[in-house]
């Protein structure tokens, strides 16, 4: 056996120019085949390529485990996903296959994982079969198919001795996998050390038998099993001291840094892990591990002071954020978390995704509906919930009107923590994040900062977690990334790969003549289709809508694709019939293909967005708002421009978070990125080849910058150009004198609420001077990106002036700062403070009206002429002659085209409605009960365009038609409790029947109602319980603590878990035995001399009215 110097030697010698040679060479050939190149334009490859990769692989694989058994790991995985790629790129399809290329296969998977690449691992056997013991039972291994799993090695270990119970390698592997299988399950690292000895015997036995096929699965195995015990979720989760709860744990560790807050943590905490744990592994497509990567971050992400981590799309963000989350939910059973999504897209996302883990385990997660307002529906919905996931101005109108919520928030999620810069959404965002960072260090709590795309993570662990330490950084991804360009030349498209060797597909598309560029996309998007669903970026809604155009042109001839009897599609299908405008989206659906764009109406595109996760959607057509807002898996991205319109292009960062959607973990071994470059002349073809390339070199990706330290900036620049001096500036601005400081009236307006905010809850009394503003500011992100120490202060001097001003623009009233509570500017809280009479004047005369919908109507028509005399920019608003067009169809719920949906979301979806909850915020304060609900309910009939708070709630329950919400609402009685929406729900459900016999109700009425009733199937099943029982004459010798309960052939037996130990058991009418057989999670427990039942798996019921006493 070679020794450790001489392994090096060879692994140096793999790294030669020849050796890396032969690897590019077999990775070029391994391209051409995946995008079904024909051979005949291939380069000129070696020609004993595949015998030489072959060998290279096998090398690869033999210095891997020579690393691993030296404990060096990290090269290790190096060479062991090395080999693997080799053996893949050798064995894809279409390279002429032999009877080693399953074998190939099965080892390149095996390898995969033992370099912790389980996506890749099960990529590689997918969609294939193997029919032999020990092959088989690895395929439903690597492929996480444990039923079948369990099942064929209980064929093996249950077999009388007078069946064929195959070789003793067979016995040995099933023995193994059956162990494993239950430590997944159990957590008992007992069956994993066992399972691990079992395989050390066979591996060796192997080996002095001269097996050597065998002896390479089962070495491989070894080193498998050995892993697991480290990237287990029960080592890294269930067994981790960062989850002790208990016993002084938590409490030691903040003592340990000198605070003395003690959590409130219960007894149910071990079981609350343990269900998380299990609601993983019992899932249909089991979790069982975490990536590396997610390993090496939770050090980091468990600390009490927070994280930043930055890795790519579909590395494990979510995971990672799902432990935090559950850790902070355990240590203190009065915390909550807030978890900020940037896009409402992304708020119902996150709630689908965390209510699954989180709901059973009684952590209650809600998404609070809307936009920026908090209304009375929410405060329904606040009651329960543990996670909270809001938008940030949803986040913040929640946060400044709810005290007790304030109080209880430990953990603060930011996800797309990367979207910061000197756009007025983001300027008042980090303002807002300014008011985060005070709660969460008020509160003990910590923050946790998400994103795919952030070259200066430190700078964002300065600021929200403390420290430039507290950063997670990793570029490991559970696929691998393939770019290149596209070369559209008229009657013809080439596509050339980045890498060395680099390689083509020249005529990858040809026609017999000149054709648009949108023809040869769509022609090679249809090609590259048959390797997985594609995204098609382009710069504007229109140019989405032209090229889908031309693809469903494509596909007329194609079969519709099969979206089965899924709720969402049925509700897609309702949203795009209530208006001829979306109809053109149904026809493209039915034919695989998906927009999305700004141009969407919102029920269209909340469904669009529901249906992409899907995964059925080949083509998918969209802008930014896509790469921005929703997490979405291809196969293939392609960038079909990037000019948006003068002087704005698709920025490098939405470039790079568009190309982390390139390659489904799960799904895709590669995912593949294609720029397009129009070379229709010499002259165009350098320009577009040289914006291609400054895409695609990742160190250029912009930094993440504080937009309050850019205005900052503006500001002095502005300042020095005048010829004032600085404590003029300061003059000026303390006076709020900002007219000769151009857009300085613009970035105080997006700040003021928050240094309103930050002073009221900082301020001792009114003569304070404002002192708290240089402690707190002094850790901004705006003054940690400065790099001069006196520019540093004049930063903290400008806002603290600014302050001053905010406190002589309110003085002192609390009725402003109620009003600047909601995120209105201040400028226009005092406005509507001036205007009080003449707004009180409109609302009593619709209070001492018939309260009827013409009285309404006209309520709105007031106050829309009077939102058009508000001095400030920063506000959406439209001519009084538009608004008029819209504003009887939108607050009656009738449907409106595109163009009017547009203008009815933004004025009255978002500027109504913010005013209408800052009015009502103000009539709270001063106690004027009437008003304050007339508000409240005007609020919601503007964001919905609903005519009551009824037909909104119908609405909100789940029927997503504005025009059948309103009918229901006037048809069905409101019943009395209407305090949660599944209670709306389940009313409607109720009526169903009623509704869909009446020729009372429209046709469109009846199919939303039933659509309502169509739910997802359920993966879940109820079984009998079994009674407590003996095992008659084997009590004493017995050395289980635990007996599984497997059905084969007739009869039932009760087994170790490994099955060296089982024996029949008799079924007897209230102990029916093979009603709980085979499956997952159910067990025995030995207690005493009896034996209990007992299940850990979530999805599994068992009814407990059938309990006897049994022997």
């Amino acid at each position: 056996m070679a020794n450790y110097e001489q392994i090096d030697k060879i692994a140096k010698r793999l790294s030669l120019a020849d050796a890396q040679n032969i690897q590019g060479q077999a990775n070029a050939r391994y391209i051409l085949y995946g995008v079904r190149e024909e051979p005949k334009n291939f380069p000129r490859f070696n020609v004993n390529l595949t015998e030489k990769t072959h060998q290279q692989a096998y090398l690869c694989l033999e210095v891997a485990c020579r690393y691993y058994h030296a404990g060096i790991f990290d090269k290790a995985c190096d060479f062991f996903e090395r080999g693997a790629e080799l053996l893949e790129h050798n064995n894809v399809t279409g390279v002429q296959e032999d009877n080693f290329t399953s074998f190939n296969r099965m080892v390149g998977s095996l390898a995969y994982y033992c370099a912790c690449q389980y996506s890749k691992a099960f990529i590689l056997l997918k969609g294939r079969a193997y029919e032999s013991g020990i092959s088989r039972m690895l395929w439903y291994f690597l492929t996480k198919r444990f039923v079948d799993l369990e099942e064929k090695a209980k064929q093996i270990l249950l077999s009388s001795e007078k069946e064929d119970i195959g070789s003793v390698y067979e016995i040995l592997l099933a023995r193994a996998m059956e162990l494993t299988v239950n430590y997944f399950y159990y957590g008992q690292d007992k069956y994993m050390e066992s399972a691990i000895d079992t395989i050390k015997d066979a591996t060796e036995l192997a080996m002095l038998s001269d097996e050597p096929a065998i002896w390479w699965l089962l070495r491989l195995v070894r080193i498998i099993e050995e892993g697991i015990l480290k990237s287990s979720l029960w080592a890294n989760v269930g067994h981790n001291p960062l989850f002790k709860v208990d016993d002084g744990g938590w409490i030691e560790a903040f003592k340990s840094i000198g605070i003395d807050y003690m959590p409130i943590f219960d007894n149910s905490a071990k079981l609350k892990l343990r269900q998380y744990i299990n609601s993983l592994s019992f899932r249909k497509h089991p979790v069982t591990e975490l990536f590396f990567s997610q390993r090496k971050a939770l050090e980091k992400v468990l600390g009490i002071e927070g994280a930043v981590v930055s890795m790519p799309t579909s590395s494990g963000k979510t995971r990672i954020a799902e432990l935090v989350i559950l850790q902070t939910l355990m240590f203190d059973t009065s915390s909550k978390v807030l978890y900020i999504a940037p896009y409402r897209s992304l708020s119902y996302e996150m709630e689908e995704t965390l209510s699954v883990t989180y709901n059973p385990m009684d952590y209650y997660v809600t998404h609070l509906y809307g936009s920026a307002q908090y209304t009375a529906l929410d405060r329904q919905e606040m009651e329960q919930a543990r996670v909270v996931i809001a938008t940030p101005e949803k986040a913040k109108a929640i946060l400044r009107a709810n005290d007790a919520m304030v109080e209880e928030i430990r953990l603060v999620v930011m996800d797309e923590g990367h979207l910061l810069g000197a756009g007025r959404r983001e300027v008042a965002n980090e303002m807002f994040s300014e008011e985060l960072r005070r709660i969460v260090k008020a509160n003990h709590g910590r923050f946790l900062v998400l994103s795919a795309v952030m070259p200066n993570a430190e700078d964002m662990s300065a600021w929200l977690a403390g420290s430039k330490e507290h950063v997670v950084e990793d570029t490991w991804r559970p696929s691998s990334q393939r770019f290149g360009k596209i070369r559209c030349y008229g009657a013809k498209l080439d596509i050339e790969w980045e890498g060395e060797p680099r390689c083509f597909n020249p005529s990858f598309v040809k026609t017999a003549n000149f054709v648009d560029k949108k023809e040869l996309i769509a022609m090679a998007a249809k090609k590259l289709s048959s390797l997985g669903s594609i995204l098609l970026y382009c710069p504007t809604p229109p140019q989405v809508m032209s090229n889908a155009k031309v693809m469903l042109a494509k596909l007329e001839d194609e079969d519709d694709v099969d979206w089965g009897n899924d709720p969402d599609w049925i509700r897609f299908q309702l949203v795009c019939k209530e208006c001829d405008d979306d109809a053109i989206y149904l026809q493209m659906a039915k034919k695989g293909i998906l927009c999305h764009s700004a141009a969407l109406k919102g029920d269209v595109r909340r469904y669009t967005e529901r249906l992409l996760r899907k995964g059925k959607a080949q083509y998918v057509y969209a802008t930014n708002t896509l790469a921005q807002g929703v997490n979405l898996g291809v196969s293939t991205v392609i960038v079909v421009g990037t000019f948006i319109s003068p002087g704005i292009y698709l920025t490098v960062r939405d470039f790079w978070n568009m190309a982390g959607r390139a390659g489904r973990s799960f799904v895709d071994t590669e995912g593949k990125i294609l720029i397009v470059c129009d070379s229709k002349d010499p002259k165009t073809a350098r320009k577009t080849n040289w914006v291609a390339d400054q895409f695609l070199d990742s160190d250029s990706v912009d930094r993440v910058e504080s937009g309050v330290y850019l205005c900052l900036h503006k500001l002095k620049e502005i300042q020095e150009k005048l010829g004032l001096d600085f404590d003029e500036l300061l003059q000026l601005i303390a006076e709020n004198n900002l007219s000769g400081l151009e857009g300085a009236d613009e970035f105080f307006e997006l700040v003021d609420d928050s240094l309103l905010a930050l002073d009221l809850a900082y301020r001792d009394d009114e003569e304070d001077d404002a002192k708290w503003v240089e402690e707190h500011f002094r850790h901004s992100l705006a003054v940690i990106q400065e790099a001069v120490e006196n520019e540093r202060q004049k930063n903290i001097d400008i806002l603290k002036s600014r302050v001053r001003a905010v406190r002589k623009m309110t003085h002192g009233s609390p009725v402003p700062q109620a009003f600047a509570s909601s995120g209105i500017p201040l400028g226009v809280a005092l406005f509507f403070e001036e205007q009080t009479e003449r707004m009180n004047a409109m609302v009593e005369e619709y209070l001492q009206s018939n309260r009827s919908l013409d009285e309404k109507l006209y309520f709105f028509y007031q106050f829309d002429q009077f939102v058009s005399e508000i001095p400030s920019s920063r506000i959406i608003r439209y001519e009084l002659d538009e608004l008029e067009q819209i504003r009887e169809a939108w607050i009656k719920g009738e449907p409106l085209n595109n163009k009017q949906m547009s203008v009815a979301e933004k004025y009255y979806g978002y500027t109504i409605t913010w005013f209408m909850n800052a009015l009502a915020a103000r009539h709270a304060m001063m106690e004027e009960e009437e008003y304050k609900e007339f508000y409240e309910e005007m609020s919601l009939v503007a964001q919905y365009g609903l005519p009551t708070r009824w037909a909104v709630q119908i609405y909100l329950s789940g029927i997503s038609s504005r025009k059948v919400s309103a009918e229901l609402a006037a048809k069905l009685d409101e019943p009395d409790d209407v305090s949660r929406l599944s209670y709306v729900a389940r009313y409607i459900e109720q009526n169903a029947d009623v509704i869909s016999k009446s020729k009372d109700f429209s046709r469109l009425a009846k199919e939303w109602v039933a659509a309502l009733k169509v739910r997802p199937a359920v993966n879940s099943a109820t079984i009998p319980s079994i009674p407590k029982f003996r095992i008659n004459g084997t009590d004493k010798d017995m050395e289980y603590e635990r007996l599984l309960c497997k059905r084969y052939g007739d009869s039932t037996y009760l087994c170790s878990v490994d099955m060296k130990y089982h024996f029949p058991v008799k079924e007897k009418e209230n102990m029916p035995f093979s009603k709980v057989a085979d499956i997952p999670g159910v067990f025995f427990r030995r207690e005493g001399s009896s034996w209990i039942m007992d299940c850990h798996n979530p999805y599994v019921e068992v009814n407990l009215d059938n309990i006897y006493e049994g022997k």
